[in-house]
C-alpha cells in the first residue's frame, strides 16, 4: 500500500508519536509510506525518529500562522493533487491533518475517482472539548472512508452506533518500548540532573507543559509526598510548554527547588524513565498518556491523577486513578514504601501494556481499517 500520514508537525506530543511508530510499523513491513507536515520544526523533536524509507514533506517552508495554515494547505492539495491521487490511503491525524483530508475527499468526490481513500485518527476522545467544537468536528468525521477512535467514549459511542455504514474502529494507542538504559548511562543523566546517588526514590512524570495538562498539581503531590518521605525523596517533572513558568515558579514556592528536577523537554524520555520507581500521569477517564505508556513498557509502575469529574470505571483499572491529589499523594508513598507491591504492579501494567498497547497489535488493527476504507472509497466511485 501507499500511505501518507498527514498532521500538523513533527512536534513533542502523543497523537504525533503515534503516527510516527505507526508510519514506521508500515515501512518496515514494506509498504511504501509517505509523512505529510504542515512546516518544519526541529529534527531532534520527532522526525529523527522516521524510518529512513519514509518521505518527510511539508505544506510550508516556514509556519505561516494560525490562518495561513489553512489557506496554504487549501493551494497545496491542489498544486499537489497528482501526487495525492497515487496514495492509497490519506490518514489524517489532530485537527490540521482532518482539514487537509476533508479538502483530499471533497477533491476525490468531484472527479468521482477512488484514490486515496481517507482515514482519520480522531485523537480527541475521553478530552474535554467544548461542545460546540466536539459537535462540528463529528460533522467532518461523518465523512471519511474510514475512521478511528483511540479510547471508549460514550459521546464517540453514540456517534459510530448511528453511522454503521461508517467504518469505523476503537484502536487503542501503540508505542514501541524504550530502549534499555544502561546503568552508567542512567547514572551520568541523574547526575547532570542533581541527583545524589544516595537518594531513596525518584518519582517522575513527563508531559507538554500546557494549562488543561495540569502540571503545576505534580509539584503539589510530589510536596506531600516528600513530606511523608523525607530527604531522600528526589522527583521529576520532565516536559516543556507555554505553562512552564507557573511550573517552576510552583516549585521554587514548594520549598524543594533542590529535589524537584525539571529538565526541559525530553529529547528520549527511556533515559529519565531508566530512573524512575514510581510514574504519575494524566489520566482522562480511561485514557492515559503515551508517555505513561512508554513508562509501563519500560517497567516503572504508574499511579493516575483524573481529570473526568464523575468518572467510574467499567471494572478493574490497569491505572489506579483519583482526582484527589492527597490521595494519589498517599497511594504513591504507600507503595514506595512496600518494594515488594511496587514491583507486583510494575510487572502486572508491563504485562498488560504490551498486550494491548505495542506497535504491532496497532499497526495490524490499522491494516485492516486500511482495507475497509479502500474498499468503501472504491463503492462511493462507482456509485458516483
Amino acid at each position: 500500500m501507499r500511505i501518507v500520514h498527514i498532521l500538523p508537525a513533527l512536534t513533542k506530543g502523543g497523537g504525533e508519536r503515534v503516527a510516527v511508530d505507526l508510519a514506521n510499523a508500515f515501512a518496515e513491513a514494506g509498504h511504501q509510506v509517505a509523512m505529510l507536515a504542515g512546516h518544519p520544526v526541529d529534527p531532534a523533536l520527532l522526525a529523527d525518529r522516521l524510518d529512513a524509507s519514509i518521505a518527510l514533506r511539508f505544506v510550508a517552508e516556514r509556519d505561516p500562522g494560525r490562518f495561513g495554515r489553512y489557506r496554504t494547505g487549501l493551494r497545496w492539495v491542489r498544486e499537489n493533487w497528482a501526487w495525492l491521487a497515487e496514495q492509497d490511503v490519506v490518514h489524517a491525524h489532530m485537527t490540521y491533518g482532518a482539514f487537509i483530508a476533508g479538502l483530499v475527499r471533497f477533491r476525490r468526490k468531484r472527479l468521482g475517482t477512488a484514490r486515496p481513500a481517507v482515514v482519520e485518527t480522531y485523537h480527541g476522545v475521553g478530552m474535554p472539548i467544548p461542545r460546540r467544537n466536539r459537535f462540528a468536528y463529528a460533522c467532518l468525521a461523518s465523512y471519511r472512508d474510514g475512521l478511528a477512535v483511540m479510547a471508549e467514549d460514550p459521546y464517540w459511542n453514540r456517534f459510530r452506533a448511528r453511522r454503521p455504514k461508517l467504518h469505523s474502529r476503537l484502536i487503542l494507542n501503540g508505542v514501541s518500548a524504550p530502549r534499555e538504559v544502561p546503568p552508567v548511562e542512567a547514572a551520568a543523566y541523574r547526575r547532570a540532573l542533581g541527583i545524589p546517588e544516595e537518594r531513596a526514590s525518584i518519582t517522575g512524570t513527563i508531559g507538554v507543559m500546557r494549562p488543561e495538562r495540569q502540571a503545576p498539581l505534580y509539584a503539589a503531590i510530589f510536596a506531600r509526598m516528600a513530606d511523608a518521605l523525607g530527604p531522600g525523596a528526589h522527583f521529576i517533572l520532565g516536559g516543556d510548554g507555554p505553562d512552564m513558568p507557573r511550573v517552576r515558579a510552583t516549585v521554587s514556592g514548594s520549598g524543594l527547588a533542590g529535589r524537584i528536577h525539571l529538565p526541559g523537554m525530553v529529547g528520549e524520555p527511556a533515559l529519565p524513565l531508566a530512573s524512575m520507581d514510581l510514574y504519575l500521569t494524566l489520566n482522562v477517564g480511561a485514557v492515559t498518556g503515551v508517555a505513561a505508556i512508554e513508562a509501563a513498557l519500560a517497567g516503572v509502575p504508574l499511579l493516575g491523577l483524573q481529570v473526568v469529574e464523575d468518572y467510574r470505571p467499567a471494572g478493574e483499572e490497569w491505572i489506579w486513578s483519583t482526582r484527589d491529589p492527597e490521595a494519589v499523594a498517599a497511594r504513591a508513598v504507600e507503595l514506595l514504601r512496600n518494594p515488594a507491591a511496587l514491583r507486583a504492579l510494575a510487572q502486572k501494567q508491563q504485562a498488560h501494556a504490551k498486550c494491548r498497547h505495542g506497535v504491532e497489535r496497532m499497526a495490524k488493527a490499522y491494516e485492516s481499517l486500511y482495507e475497509a476504507a479502500i474498499d468503501a472509497a472504491a463503492r462511493t466511485a462507482r456509485n458516483a
